[in-house]
Order: structure tokens, then C-alpha cells, then sequence
């Protein structure tokens, strides 16, 4: 086959997109419940923020490690795949944590292994969504699409607290886990039923490293890390895009610190059904600004929205602080999410 033969362009479908986000929406708010229900179990076990904060820290620090690699795979191999045996991990992590409550053998440091399975194959999940959005939508919906995955954030922050804190007092914890087991079939359904497209030619990441084979199927092995130093390269040759990178690196830095402090700081002046009344406050800020930036299509300068949504984000946080006080707490996290599908929808759509 001559290499010089244009290559066909992946056909586009944004049912397609809308289907698969449908499943992974369902699949999320199903995550919620029962990240919620084992925040709640964790401090009524230990009374203390530190647990808390551990299971957040096991959940993230496997992203920021194996980040470059999820990359590589990614690129490589079939990212419907991916996604599928990265949310059948993920689902079968969440059924040890089930039959463990069921049995009652659930232990703090279980939560933070299970965290931390969970935490190692989504990084190899979300990398496949995202880069299947270029794909599966033309580049005038890339705003939209971002907008469209902010709100699945959001209804998870909605529905989650709601949902778990009825369920909770009357199938227990187990019970909210094995539900969300049968969300976790919705998404494997819905990723079957759509056709992910994979790039082609000079898409992959092996036809643009030096000797790279057009397919890119050599670069998982020999030079699955040159591949990975490419993209680093890639990056710090556009200053622009590694500035962009080191400042929401910054910012998300010194958010999850103050995020993780949130739960602890409500459960210690009120209940999980106030937790879950702040907790949904906020989705419904986040939702908003996700369907206000999905039918607008997100602003044109983009750079200058990311620094105006998140300074005002970040006064929302400060209110947050203020007092010790349902209200007040739910205000702040209102003002804060409300901006932060502008920020990650504009430099979603500029990645």
C-alpha cells in the first residue's frame, strides 16, 4: 500500500457522542453513589478528614503517574476497547468493596486500595473518551461536547448525594454499591451499540515518531516511551500550551486541596443529609454553567474566559470558608461551579 495515499477521514456521528456520554453519564452518577456513601462511612468510622483526604490521594496520585502512558496506550489501540475494559476494572474494583460491606469486613485501608484500582484504570478510560471526542464530532462541537461532559459532572453532584442519602438508610452501603454495578452495564451497553472510530495514518502517535510504522502498533512496546517523550516534546515546543498546562496544574493543585477539606468541614456541623444538600447545590451550579456553555457554543477568546471564570470560581471558594453554615458553605460552592464548564470547556476545546 503506498504511504503517500491519502488516508480517509473517521466518520463522525454526534448520536454517536450522545450515546456513549449518555452511558458514561449513568455509569457516573452510579460512581457518585458510592463515592458518597463511603465518604460518609469513612467518617463515621473515623470521626477524622485525614481518611478522607488519603482516599481522594489513592484515587489521584496513579493519574499523575501513569498519565503518559494512558497516552501511548491510548493512541495505540482501540480506545472503545479501552474504555470498556477500563470501566469492567473499575466496576469490578466497586463489587470487592460491595461484598466486603456486605460481609461485613469493609475496612479503612481496603477503601484506599480499592480507591486506588479505581483511580489506575480510570486514567486509562477518561484519555480514550477525550480523544474519541475529536473523532466522533466535527471541530465546531468540540466546545459543545466538553460543555456536554461538564454536565455529566454536574448531574453526578445533583443526583448522587440525593439519590445515596435514600438509599443509604435502607439497603446500606452494599446495597448503593450493587446499584452501582447495574449503572456500570448501562456504559458497557451504550459503548457496544456505537461504532468508536480510531485514527488513522498520521492521527497515530507511531507514523509521526522517526521510523514509525503508519498502523503505530509498535508503539506500545520498544517505543511506548519515546512516544510518551513526544508528547512532552510536543508541549514544551508550544509555549502557549505549557504555560496553559502548568497553570491548571496550579490551580486544580491547590482546589483538590480545599475540595477534599469540603465533606469533613459540613459533616462536622451537620449530617449527610446536609452533605448531600451542599453536594447537590453545586451540581446544579455546574449544570448551569454546562447547559448555558453547550447552547452557546463557549466564548471565542478563549485564554482570557479560562483567567476570568476561574478568579471568579476561585472567590466562590473563599466564600466557602466564611462560616460555619449550610447556606453559606452551598453559596460558595454555587458561585464556584457555576464557572468552572467556561474554564474547562475553553481549554478542552484549545487541547
Amino acid at each position: 500500500m503506498d504511504r503517500s495515499e491519502p488516508k480517509a477521514e473517521p466518520h463522525r456521528s454526534f448520536r454517536g457522542f450522545v450515546t456513549i456520554w449518555f452511558g458514561q453519564t449513568v455509569s457516573m452518577i452510579g460512581s457518585g453513589l458510592t463515592g458518597f456513601a463511603l465518604a460518609v462511612w469513612l467518617f463515621q468510622r473515623t470521626g477524622a478528614a485525614t481518611p478522607m483526604a488519603v482516599a481522594a490521594l489513592a484515587q489521584w496520585l496513579p493519574r499523575v503517574v501513569l498519565a503518559p502512558l494512558a497516552g501511548v496506550v491510548v493512541d495505540c489501540r482501540s480506545r472503545k476497547l479501552v474504555m470498556i475494559l477500563a470501566d469492567s476494572a473499575a466496576a469490578g474494583a466497586t463489587a470487592v468493596a460491595g461484598l466486603l460491606a456486605l460481609t461485613g469486613s469493609l475496612d479503612v485501608w481496603h477503601v484506599y486500595v480499592i480507591a486506588a484500582v479505581i483511580g489506575v484504570f480510570g486514567t486509562f478510560q477518561d484519555p480514550a473518551f477525550t480523544a474519541s471526542v475529536t473523532l466522533l464530532v466535527e471541530k465546531e462541537q468540540y466546545v459543545r461536547a466538553a460543555g456536554m461532559r461538564q454536565a455529566s459532572g454536574a448531574l453526578e453532584s445533583i443526583a448522587a448525594p440525593v439519590i445515596a442519602g435514600l438509599l443509604i438508610g435502607r439497603i446500606g452501603l452494599a446495597g448503593v454499591v450493587f446499584v452501582d454495578l447495574a449503572t456500570f452495564a448501562v456504559a458497557v451497553a451504550t459503548l457496544v451499540s456505537v461504532r468508536v472510530p480510531n485514527p488513522v495514518g498520521a492521527d497515530r502517535v507511531g507514523a509521526r515518531l522517526p521510523g514509525g510504522s503508519p498502523s503505530g502498533a509498535d508503539s506500545t512496546d520498544g517505543r511506548g516511551l519515546q512516544a510518551a517523550l513526544y508528547g512532552l516534546r510536543y508541549i514544551a515546543r508550544h509555549p502557549g500550551l505549557l504555560a496553559m498546562m502548568a497553570y491548571f496544574a496550579t490551580v486544580n493543585f491547590a482546589g483538590s486541596m480545599s475540595s477534599v477539606l469540603v465533606s469533613p468541614l459540613v459533616l462536622s456541623f451537620s449530617d449527610a443529609a446536609g452533605l448531600g444538600m451542599v453536594q447537590t447545590t453545586a451540581g446544579i451550579g455546574m449544570l448551569a454553567g454546562s447547559v448555558v456553555i453547550s447552547v452557546w457554543g463557549g466564548p471565542k477568546r478563549r485564554v482570557r474566559a479560562i483567567f476570568a471564570s476561574i478568579r471568579l470560581s476561585g472567590c466562590g471558594l473563599v466564600v466557602v470558608g466564611l462560616a460555619p453554615g449550610i447556606a453559606v458553605v452551598a453559596a460558595g460552592l454555587l458561585l464556584m461551579m457555576v464557572l468552572v464548564p467556561v474554564a474547562t470547556g475553553s481549554s478542552s476545546a484549545i487541547w
